[in-house]
């Protein structure tokens, strides 16, 4: 794809698994000097996922149609964006198929590393945060749907001049400014939002929505469904997608920690204790200085607690699951059987597809079928499933 004005070419882009991928290393002021900057590749990075939004909203018409600015930008010199589009319709489907209608998509990006390759090769980690209302066709109900995504994008400089490209493609004056990512400065570079269709349901509306919960409780059930479903959709909301409950701790990966909260808020009281190794305790923040319990931070040993101590039943099928149900996944598929991830389920679509909420990365009520998608154009092979219900065995 080439940048009309701006010399630089879209050479390749690769989905990370689950947005947890890290650039191996950071270009500096002298290492980038003939490389493209942050600011020179924006146009090229913007005028993609624009696109890809695009087609959320509008299918495979799109993709036929595209826009005017996009196509002032691109060209046909290589098929990136056609690739591009086709996932991004193949995720629209996963949405579509579960019966549900895309009344609103808008995407936000993020450049957060910069890496310099040979001949003039630059690779961006950039996190694409996706924020979308659906209809559900079956009840009528609106509801919201959020998640953030990495990307690496390589783009190289095909300027004839030596030296550092300079973009003429102009963004409009109301974007905030972009400047370099540099080792001085720890702080991701913000691209403004494209100009995209936005929901005209009032927020207050779909919040309201979106934090209901379902006052019925079985009277076998170890999870108070509805408190869990609530709390996980307040922490994953976009007010939310960035914090962590100041009352918990904090770590680099809280997937755990964060399903510990949310089972927390929903019925399962702190044991206590000071050995943090000890399956038997499950605790955020022990006596003495040993501080949070392995089942309170760690999927597989949180999954060992779940089963053994709180009887949470094995789920035959992950299809099956209701809010407050626990998803553990065996993320890397490797061999070792060793559990890497958990997520917690939110609700169902009037159809029955779970939708689920999670941290590290953030997912705010997707659809189990879109998450699946990601999982497998992401880490290749499919990832051993061990679905847990709230009810007991």
């Amino acid at each position: 794809m080439i940048l009309a004005g701006a010399a630089s070419m879209l050479a390749a882009i690769a989905m990370t698994s689950d947005g947890s991928a890290v650039a191996s290393s950071v270009g500096t002021a002298d290492n980038l000097q003939d490389h493209l900057t942050s600011a020179e590749a924006r146009p090229a990075i913007r005028a993609l996922f624009q696109e890809t939004n695009r087609v959320w909203l509008h299918g495979r018409s799109a993709m036929s149609r595209p826009s005017a600015r996009a196509v002032s930008r691109t060209s046909s010199e290589t098929d990136v964006l056609s690739e591009q589009l086709q996932q991004a319709l193949a995720l629209r489907r996963t949405v579509t198929s579960a019966d549900m209608e895309i009344e609103s998509s808008s995407t936000t990006l993020t450049i957060n590393d910069v890496t310099s390759g040979p001949d003039n090769m630059t690779t961006f980690n950039v996190t694409v945060s996706i924020s979308q209302t659906y209809l559900d066709l079956g009840s009528d109900e609106l509801s919201d749907a959020s998640w953030d995504q990495d990307y690496w994008v390589t783009l190289a400089d095909a300027s004839e001049t030596s030296g550092r490209t300079s973009a003429r493609a102009e963004e409009p004056d109301d974007s905030p400014e972009v400047v370099d990512v540099s080792p001085e400065s720890d702080e991701s570079t913000q691209l403004a939002e494209g100009e995209v269709e936005t929901t005209t349901l009032a927020d207050q509306t779909v919040q309201a929505r979106a934090l209901a919960t379902d006052a019925a409780k079985s009277g076998t059930s170890v999870v108070n469904r509805g408190d869990f479903r609530q709390y996980a959709l307040l922490w994953t909301d976009s007010d939310h997608k960035k914090k962590m409950n100041p009352d918990y701790p904090k770590f680099d990966n809280n997937c755990a920690n964060f399903i510990s909260q949310a089972l927390n808020n929903a019925g399962w009281k702190q044991t206590g204790g000071v050995n943090p190794y000890d399956n038997d305790n499950w605790d955020a923040d022990l006596a003495g200085p040993a501080g949070h319990t392995q089942t309170w931070a760690v999927a597989k040993d949180l999954y060992d607690y779940a089963r053994n101590e709180k009887s949470m039943g094995h789920m035959d099928n992950i299809w099956d699951a209701k809010r407050g149900d626990l998803y553990f996944v065996d993320w890397d598929n490797d061999g070792d059987s060793v559990i890497d991830h958990v997520v917690g389920v939110t609700g169902r679509t009037s159809g029955g597809v779970p939708r689920i909420s999670s941290k590290s990365t953030n997912r705010h009520n997707i659809l189990l079928t879109t998450w699946k998608k990601i999982i497998n154009d992401s880490t290749g092979p499919d990832p051993i499933w061990y679905g847990l219900t709230a009810e007991k065995d």
